[in-house]
């Protein structure tokens, strides 16, 4: 799919395209309300645009503009699909009259044209080219968001009409003399060919998800490609056809050579283009395999992180599965991985309470910080652990528990033994006194409080000089000097 930037520019191209269609069928029309015939065929050599295809082109490009977002519904639908409907009807009877001979009444029933002003062309009468891009212009309007047969055919029909404009637009580029018997045929007014292109291309923008446009659109190597390759492909052989015609008219080359010479030079063509995408596929596929190896090194630096963290992590599903757990948690443990990961995470919490609590909170979008809890090891004893979590939610579903445990059982222990001692030195008989290098008391035993009297609400803070005689207190400074 189109990222969304992308997306917005295609539908700004496919409204441009169809205001300039719409606005060169308005520019077409004035000049036959106003017999201007400046406007009608831009150039006195050239033939005139019809009144018939000045309107169309004026609702071709309204539906197209209507037609933009594809959840358009209501009037605005159907006015659009109406409108190509009767285009795509104007064209197939306007080919009808040409093949059969009969006439339907429409080409001058708003406005005559003399033989002499139609020049190549048929007074009032679109060609037979013009004919079949309305019909298939109006086609793909018609059907632009429906399926037939399990496809879209919009973009079928909106290449056939950029083929037939492109036939006409070699026409006038390579200058066919009026003489040769299609040409009454194949004429459409310059302004006109623009207006197809236009309506041709904006079709083509207005669903750039569909048909030829995501690989041409996309940000795959292919795509890149494509879109550097495509125009050389598109007008270069224009551009020798050009040149060989201009030769030939020089009496420069004949026939057969400049047959020959064309074939060479497409093969060379042909090569070269090949050879371009070749290297252009390389120069793609050598970034991509860098970007490739860098996200590789990126992820695997960070798989080892989450697997060699300081703290265990570990998933826990809805249904309390563990889902995934770190090295570390594992090692803490003692537990293999498929002995943890698949087993449900109350298995190995000593107090059934303390999980569920924990699983409680997480559902109901709580997050858990630094609750104390107890894990069974692989051996039978208690690890005592600060579990600290909360979980991810996706459309407001749990999905998993994110949870981070941090093993404190060591800690546990040092805290039980300076409980011990705390009770051993505060029960002795003897008096325990803490003091800083300054002398000052910190700690006050009750063994001290019967031997010297004091409690430690009123030693704690006092110097250590109080419990001196004063004939003494000058070696109190000698004897922290010798600390």
């Amino acid at each position: 799919m189109m990222p969304p930037p992308a997306a917005s520019r295609t539908k700004v191209a496919s409204r441009l395209c169809a205001a300039v269609a719409a606005g060169i069928g308005a520019v077409g029309l004035t000049g036959w309300i106003f017999d201007l015939p400046a406007l009608q065929r831009i150039h006195p050599a050239l033939v005139t645009m019809k009144a018939n295809t000045a309107i169309a082109l004026m609702a071709a490009g309204i539906s197209l503009w209507l037609l933009q977002e594809e959840n358009t519904a209501g009037v605005k639908r159907r006015f659009a699909q109406g409108c190509g409907l009767l285009i795509a009807l104007l064209g197939l009877v306007t080919l009808g009259e040409i093949l059969f001979g009969w006439d339907a009444g429409i080409d001058q029933f708003l406005f005559r044209e003399s033989l002499a002003a139609a020049g190549q062309s048929f007074p009032g009468r679109m060609g037979v080219m013009s004919a079949l891009v309305f019909s298939f212009l109006g086609s793909a309007l018609l059907l632009l968001d429906t399926k037939i047969a399990g496809r879209y055919w919009a973009g079928l029909f909106s290449f056939g009409a950029l083929v037939a404009t492109t036939v006409v637009f070699l026409y006038y580029f390579y200058g066919i003399a009026a003489a040769v018997p299609v040409a009454r045929y194949l004429t459409i007014a310059l302004h006109t060919v623009v207006a197809f292109y236009g309506l041709s291309a904006g079709l083509f923008l207005a669903r750039p998800d569909r048909g030829a446009m995501p690989a041409l659109t996309g940000p795959s190597a292919s795509s890149v490609v494509a879109r550097r390759m495509l125009p050389a492909a598109l007008f270069l052989p224009i551009l020798l056809g050009w040149i060989m015609m201009l030769a030939r008219a020089a009496g420069l080359i004949g026939a057969g050579l400049g047959t020959a010479i064309f074939v060479v030079a497409m093969i060379l063509v042909s090569g070269a283009l090949v050879l371009g995408t070749v290297r252009a596929i390389n120069r793609q596929e050598a970034q991509t395999k860098t970007a490739q190896l860098a996200l590789h090194r990126s992820e695997a630096n960070l798989r080892d992180f989450v697997e060699n963290a300081t703290v265990g992590l570990h998933w826990v599903g809805p249904d309390g599965i563990i889902l995934w757990a770190n090295q570390t948690e594992l090692d803490a443990l003692g537990y293999a991985r498929t002995e943890y990961v698949g087993q449900h995470i109350a298995k190995f919490h000593a107090d059934p309470d303390t999980i569920k609590d924990i699983l409680t909170r997480l559902t109901g979008g709580e997050s858990v910080r630094d609750y104390a809890a107890r894990l069974v090891h692989k051996d039978g004893s208690i690890r005592d652990v600060i579990i600290s979590s909360n979980a991810l939610f996706e459309d407001g579903k749990f999905i998993h528990t994110r949870c981070f445990t941090r093993d404190i059982t060591e800690q546990k222990l040092a805290e039980a033994v300076r409980g011990r001692l705390a009770a051993i030195v505060d029960s002795s008989n003897d008096a325990i006194i803490g003091k800083t290098l300054e002398g000052s008391i910190t700690s006050w035993n009750s063994g001290a409080e019967k031997v010297f009297g004091y409690s430690a609400a009123e030693a704690i803070g006092q110097s250590i000089l109080i419990l001196i005689p004063p004939e003494r207190q000058s070696e109190e400074p000698e004897i922290l000097a010798r600390v």
